[in-house]
């Protein structure tokens, strides 16, 4: 297996996030611009022609190909755009060896035993108890108890906390021998008396504000380990601030609705569910520009699932509409230019590849803060690119051991000092 990328050393993170800032603020206007909700074209168009023209003339196999792999995309545009040279660099991880994938054990999809598998070999050794942080049904601790893997321990405990409790409850119902599950808001209810020293604290895509608070709670319990797969930054969060205090003081301030760029990859979405996307994109579009030209405001944009699109388009306006506090509105499909909307989202999802450029870049910095977060708070912590993008593009796994040394004591108090 591929060594972990070690951030132990408190500098080391520090640098890595400084030159990340660096990076991000130099090229803010790239990241920065909504080209699926801003009528007028992006700024850095007028001093980056070149870049535009390539973009704009790509086919829709190749935006499908660029907008699904964060190499391919920096190899597509480093000749019209250098910064790609460096952001390569930036977000390099190691990668580790993929296990020989078994069969996944009964009623556990395909795909989510290949990143269990995946996450488990690459945390390996583990040791219980441990405690499974919004683990849903889960998936990854029945893995763990039920011995599934060669290095399982013998008759180990777990716990788990998820707010779902239909999730737990049929958790409950695949029988698995010791096992807590405890329904609870994690980011509400006070868990500090259910985890402790002892527990190794898991998290298999965890979300944004959810996985902020796993990571705060786990280090002031002193959880002697902690294994993270982070997932969309910019959930369950309304303002977002970064958990270590290096980047708390940070001059860069990044929004969470910034951070939505983070997880703008649809490489393993179901082809079904990317053209029902795209739909309700050109609906939004079309909508939005029959509002402007009205001059009525659409300052918000209801998020709906991929089945909204059966309902219509006479029932997405009306949910968009009364979102707005328009609820008296009606707009039918013959109220708006559908084709002009279509030809917007093309060029809108041509040019956005200028922003997802920096994709995986706040997504290091998410995972960096975290990294220098659990430095500060006396851990030793690694990261590894546990799984193929294919299988997940969320595939970072932040792995922290508490040093309980006087090195550590040493470390943590060193935070505090410019």
């Amino acid at each position: 297996m591929t060594p972990a990328l070690d951030y132990s050393p408190i500098n080391d993170c520090r640098d890595a996030l400084s030159r990340i800032d660096d990076v991000l603020t130099r090229h803010r206007p790239f990241w920065q611009a909504r080209p699926f909700s801003e009528q007028s074209v992006p700024d850095w168009i007028a001093e980056h022609p070149a870049l535009a023209k390539l973009l704009l003339g790509l086919d829709d196999d190749s935006v499908d190909r660029l907008q699904g792999s964060d190499t391919a995309l920096l190899d597509a545009l480093e000749n019209h755009f250098p910064v790609c040279a460096d952001i390569r660099q930036l977000i390099a991880l190691p990668a580790a060896s993929q296990p020989q994938c078994s069969e996944p054990p009964a009623g556990i999809p395909g795909n989510k035993w290949r990143q269990i598998d995946a996450f488990v070999a690459a945390a390996s050794p583990l040791r219980a108890p441990y405690f499974e942080w919004c683990c849903g049904k889960s998936f990854l601790g029945e893995a763990l108890v039920t011995g599934c893997f060669a290095n399982a321990e013998a008759d180990p405990v777990l716990s788990g906390v998820d707010i779902d409790a239909a999730l737990l409850e049929a958790a409950r119902h695949r029988a698995v021998p010791k096992r807590q599950l405890i329904c609870a808001d994690v980011l509400g209810d006070d868990l500090s008396g259910s985890l402790h020293h002892d527990h190794h604290l898991l998290g298999l895509h965890a979300c944004g504000g959810l996985h902020q608070r796993m990571l705060s709670l786990g280090a002031e319990q002193q959880c002697h380990r902690i294994s993270l797969s982070p997932c969309c930054y910019h959930r369950f969060i309304a303002d977002y601030q970064p958990l270590s205090q290096f980047l708390r003081a940070a001059s860069l301030r990044v929004s969470a609705d910034d951070l939505r760029l983070a997880v703008r990859q649809s490489k393993t979405a179901r082809r079904g569910e990317r053209d029902a996307r795209r739909q309700l994109q050109v609906w939004h579009l079309a909508l939005l520009e029959q509002r402007q030209q009205q001059g009525r405001e659409l300052s918000r944009f209801q998020s709906l699932p991929h089945s909204a699109v059966k309902r219509g388009f006479d029932d997405f306006c009306r949910r968009q509409l009364a979102a707005n506090q328009y609820p008296e509105d009606l707009v039918t499909v013959n109220d708006v230019d559908m084709d002009a909307a279509e030809l917007r989202l093309r060029n809108a999802e041509r040019l956005g590849l200028a922003a997802m450029v920096f994709r995986r870049l706040l997504e290091m910095r998410c995972v960096l803060d975290s990294a220098q977060y659990l430095c500060e708070q006396g851990y030793v912590v690694a990261l590894t690119q546990f799984c193929d993008s294919a299988i997940s593009p969320r595939n970072i796994l932040i792995d922290a051991r508490r040093d309980d040394s006087c090195g550590g004591k040493a470390q943590r108090e060193s935070t505090a000092l410019p």
